[in-house]
């Protein structure tokens, strides 16, 4: 050992009554000194290790420590180790500032190294506290930015899909939440059940994998993300999963339902699931119940399938925060959609009104025709008929060979056309008694096809006759229904000059209590205008010479408690189509005046 070392001022005192540890180490890097800080960081006493090499007590060191201390007495640089785990025979792992300073004598020259340790380890405890909680508030910050992205996608719409698609595409993508998967289950309208509606993510961790690296190189901000709602993922496995699955509200032993009915976040981590999560391949997943104010709208149900993370209780407080907004985003779509079924209420009503003011001022219409014709038909036909009864008086009396039979013969015709067609108004016009008797309702179809088939034939038009075959029995004065069916036939051969096809079929239907009579025809047929007014009185156009016709069948329907609606279109043809109630089995036979 160096002579000087007993007179070299190295102040005991000093380094004895600090609590940090020093050691000095001569040349052959022997212990000189170990003060009581050391002893307390280290456990060994200064008789153990004063004369001793400092890496016989510190063997492990040796690696990498020996180079870095002969390097300090080499180049008289300290040199500073920050941060150092150092395990200890009492205490365990501490955490250390090491600093290695050459130790110098009077003249200046290296004699050994002077190592200084510092046990920082509550110093390094509270750093790294400090650094996981601004870890931990920076996760935060960026979910409640995310949140407030969200959010504010969602107010840009209220269409309840489009809403859905925003809410689980914030949650799964990677620049939103980022979870593997989310789905969302709402409640049916009667409470009974808790349906599937949506779910974005892989059905399972292959599929995950697979799209892992699609996921990550997706560029869009999330703003685009949630806003590009295409319908793509209706097609995906997952969503399909999700859609097929309906949960009674009694079944109270599933977590979807419990969390629903408890109000709290339920962290489910057993194998064991029920059938339905099993499609989903559920284990360990959060579910997150939706609330208004009054009642459970559904939950949803979030995972990490792929990565296997946990979802710790900070990520479930962000989730809870956000089911909220969802809870309220849902109830606004909910009363947007009411108040949209209200408006068409309110439009049908509005369109009711106004059909029924136009029926009123049609029902005026006819009544005023009515009249006018009335007073007209009588006025006429008392002198028609006095024409009429000298003419065919006058023909009685003459002979076949007189040259003026031919011109009385047509004053007969012509006022026998005129006495019919005042007879025909005037049954328009004026009530008419119906026999009401029960009759098959094919029959009264076949026979007014037979009626009509000749004029069919002679126009060289096709006529199909197709009858439902279940037995359809209604309350009808047979001659008035076969007169309305035909008169809708001649309108039909009146619209295909050049000859085409007419379908005549029936159907029945026993749970609606009614049979259904469709005519269509390949005719020419009318515009909206014209189809507008096919059943006002009189009206005629080239290609619709109905004047009374199709007044009169509506009439007559409408009096066997029918309805008769047109449907045309130019250049193809039209569909007449009638709707008469079947008869009950009390209904009785009898009269029925048509009452106006």
């Amino acid at each position: 050992m160096y002579p000087g070392w007993r007179t070299y001022d190295l102040s005991d005192f000093i380094i004895e009554s600090i609590d940090t540890g020093v050691i000095l180490l001569d040349e052959e890097l022997r212990i000189v000194k170990w003060n009581s800080g050391m002893e307390r960081l280290s456990g060994f006493s200064k008789d153990e290790v004063i004369g001793r090499k400092y890496f016989e007590v510190f063997p492990h060191l040796e690696p990498k420590f020996k180079d870095i201390i002969v390097r300090v007495m080499e180049t008289r640089s300290p040199h500073e180790i920050n941060h150092y785990e150092h395990h200890t025979l009492r205490r365990g792992p501490i955490v250390i500032n090491r600093r290695i300073y050459p130790l110098k004598d009077e003249h200046d020259v290296v004699r050994g190294a002077v190592i200084i340790t510092e046990d920082i380890t509550e110093k390094a405890l509270l750093e790294e506290q400090l650094r996981r909680k601004s870890q931990k508030l920076e996760i935060k910050v960026r979910e409640l930015k995310t949140v407030i992205e969200i959010v504010n996608a969602m107010q840009s719409t209220y269409r309840l899909e489009a809403i859905l698609y925003i809410i689980l595409t914030g949650i799964t993508a990677g620049k939103g939440l980022g979870y593997n998967r989310a789905m969302l289950f709402l409640m049916s309208e009667d409470f009974k059940w808790l349906e599937g509606k949506m779910g974005i993510g892989p059905i399972d961790r292959e599929e995950g994998f697979r799209i892992w690296e699609q996921l990550h190189e997706d560029a869009r901000s999330l703003q685009e993300m949630v806003l590009e709602y295409n319908g793509e993922i209706e097609s995906s496995p997952l969503n399909l999963a999700v859609r097929s699955i309906r949960i009674p509200t009694d079944r109270t032993d599933s977590p979807l339902i419990k969390a629903m009915n408890e109000r709290r976040v339920i962290k489910w981590d057993e194998k064991d699931t029920d059938e339905y999560l099993q499609k989903l391949n559920l284990t360990n997943f959060v579910v997150l119940p939706i609330f208004s104010y009054v009642e459970p709208l559904g939950v949803i149900v979030v995972d990490n399938i792929v990565t296997g993370q946990e979802i710790d209780e900070d990520s479930i407080d962000t989730l809870k925060l956000f089911a909220t907004q969802v809870a309220m985003a849902i109830e606004r779509s909910v009363l947007y959609q009411d108040l949209d079924r209200q408006i068409e209420k309110l439009k049908r009503a509005n369109e009711e009104i106004r059909a029924a003011q136009e029926q009123l001022l049609y029902t005026e219409r006819l009544a005023t025709i009515g009249q006018m014709a009335t007073s007209l038909a009588h006025e006429i036909r008392n002198p028609v008929s006095v024409i009429g009864g000298y003419a065919r008086s006058v023909l009685k009396r003459m002979e076949d060979s007189d040259e003026r039979r031919d011109f009385i013969q047509t004053i007969v015709e012509e006022t026998d056309k005129l006495e019919e067609l005042l007879r025909r108004n005037l049954d328009f016009i004026q009530p008419v008694k119906l026999k009401l008797k029960r009759h098959e309702i094919s029959q009264i179809i076949s026979t007014a096809i037979s009626l009509v088939r000749r004029e069919c034939e002679d126009k060289e038009v096709r006529i199909h006759l197709s009858l439902d075959e279940t037995p359809a029995v209604i309350m009808a004065d047979q001659y008035q229904l076969i007169y309305a069916i035909v008169q809708i036939v001649r309108n039909a051969l009146q619209s295909m000059p050049q000859g085409g096809d007419i379908w005549v079929e029936s159907k029945v239907s026993t749970e609606k209590g009614e049979v259904r009579i469709e005519i269509s025809d390949t005719g020419c047929g009318m515009s909206k205008e014209v189809l507008k007014r096919a059943f006002d009185p009189f009206f005629t156009t080239d290609k619709l010479r109905s004047g009374l016709g199709l007044t009169m069948v509506r009439k007559i329907v409408e009096d066997h408690n029918g309805s008769i609606q047109l449907r045309s279109e130019e250049g193809k043809g039209t569909t007449a189509i009638i709707l008469l109630p079947l008869t009950s089995e009390g209904e009785s036979e009898g009269s029925h005046e048509e009452r106006r």
